[in-house]
């Protein structure tokens, strides 16, 4: 009886355990076997929660598909941007034109403006434009508006003041770069053009009576070098003078008794001697002897040629150049020679004031030159010609002397046509480079 009562109680306790199994939830987490998803542990859900069923959210990305991945980050990464303002395109940036501007100027013939800048008149200025303006080529720089009128203003403005690139750049209101560019540009194009068209041979046959010097009747003209300074280079002993203890440039000018130049040669190097640039101005040297012999066949007379002392040996080339006497070792000069030489450097220094004039009108020349000189002459060539040119054109409103006004250059008739004032291929040394002895 008690065996019956004791097997009932335990299989009524394992029917109650198996009813309690079923009915009440597991709280054993379920893993997936799945090597691609990975699910939440399950929680036990309180009777006390809402039991609102919760709709399934997205599948995972797949990430092992890259395509889809990075185009999955793309869309995301644009959605972002979607309440972002949407900012315009800045403007593009227009050509302003400069602070200075030539066009007006010359509408209002301001020539005082006009002449602090440049040394020119507006009709001296519309001259140049008419004559040189078609040889300069049409360049484009960037963001700036340059007219070919406002090239040669600049370049005139850089002649006359000779400031920094960088100062120039900031008064017309253009870049740095461009205003170098600018002046270089228009001095290769029109510089030499302008030192041929003003400085020009005129026989002595077709002089006036004005024009000829009071103290030498038959005075063709007065022959000197001028010397400027130059930046040290690498090769600073071929420019070293001794003389004047600078690194230095030398040009050899022709000037007439009033004031005019006649002739300019090729620059050399400041070691070289006076008289050595002397014989190398071939084309001078032969417009002094064929006018020795046009003087000696049509007047009967023999002209005169002044020098300094610099160019002792003168006269073994052109017989009748005066050069003044020199104080020998021991020895004093006679009275007579004193006398000789105070006169002939009274009348040569029309020579030494045509240097004054040039370097007044144009500090380019009369200071430091402000570029760098690697073994080329040529530019430096180009820009002293404009200045020369110019200089006479100048000399014909304020002359040196008077009796100059009747100098009238720009009358081709009264020209040598035939020669120019410098032949770069005659003057060229044998020995030497083409741009350099």
């Amino acid at each position: 009886m008690n065996k019956k009562k004791g097997h009932s109680s335990s299989s009524q306790r394992a029917a109650q355990s198996a009813s309690q199994r079923t009915q009440a939830p597991s709280t054993t987490p379920v893993q997936s076997h799945s090597s691609h998803q990975n699910t939440a542990p399950a929680q036990s859900i309180s009777p006390h929660q809402n039991t609102t069923p919760v709709p399934n959210p997205e599948p995972l990305q797949d990430t092992d598909d890259p395509i889809a991945f990075f185009a999955q980050r793309e869309i995301d990464y644009i959605a972002t941007f979607a309440d972002a303002p949407i900012i315009p395109d800045p403007p593009k940036k227009q050509k302003e034109p400069l602070k200075i501007r030539i066009e007006e100027i010359l509408h209002n013939d301001d020539n005082n403006t006009l002449i602090k800048l440049t040394n020119l008149t507006c009709k001296d200025f519309r001259d140049l434009i008419r004559l040189f303006i078609p040889s300069i080529e049409l360049h484009h720089y960037k963001n700036t508006r340059v007219s070919m009128e406002a090239r040669l203003l600049i370049t005139l403005t850089w002649l006359k003041h000779a400031p920094g690139f960088e100062e120039l750049a900031d008064k017309f209101g253009i870049k740095k770069t461009h205003t170098r560019q600018i002046i270089i540009d228009v001095i290769d194009a029109i510089g030499s053009k302008i030192g041929r068209e003003y400085v020009k041979w005129r026989s002595f046959i077709k002089w006036d009576d004005r024009e000829k010097s009071k103290e030498y009747p038959y005075m063709l003209g007065a022959l000197d070098a001028t010397v400027q300074e130059i930046p040290r280079s690498a090769n600073q002993e071929k420019y070293y003078s001794g003389k004047h203890k600078i690194c230095c440039i030398k040009t050899q000018c022709f000037v007439s008794p009033k004031g005019f130049l006649l002739h300019y040669s090729k620059p050399i190097r400041g070691k070289r001697h006076d008289f050595h640039l002397f014989r190398k101005s071939n084309t001078l040297i032969s417009k002094l002897k064929a006018e020795a012999d046009k003087m000696k066949a049509e007047i009967d007379q023999i002209p005169v040629l002044l020098a300094d002392s610099g160019y002792q040996g003168i006269h073994q080339i052109i017989p009748w150049a005066l050069i003044p006497y020199k104080r020998r070792k021991n020895s004093e000069l006679t009275a007579e020679q004193k006398t000789f030489n105070k006169k002939l450097s009274s009348s040569r220094i029309i020579v030494e004031n045509y240097f004054s004039r040039l370097k007044q009108y144009w500090r380019v020349i009369g200071g430091k030159w402000p570029l760098h000189v690697d073994n080329d002459l040529t530019f430096y060539h180009k820009t002293f010609g404009m200045c020369a040119g110019l200089t006479n054109k100048l000399l014909y409103r304020r002359p040196l002397r008077k009796g100059a006004e009747k100098w009238d250059f720009l009358d081709l008739d009264s020209m040598d046509e035939t020669t120019d004032a410098y032949n770069y291929t005659d003057s060229a040394s044998e020995s030497d480079s083409a741009n350099l002895y």
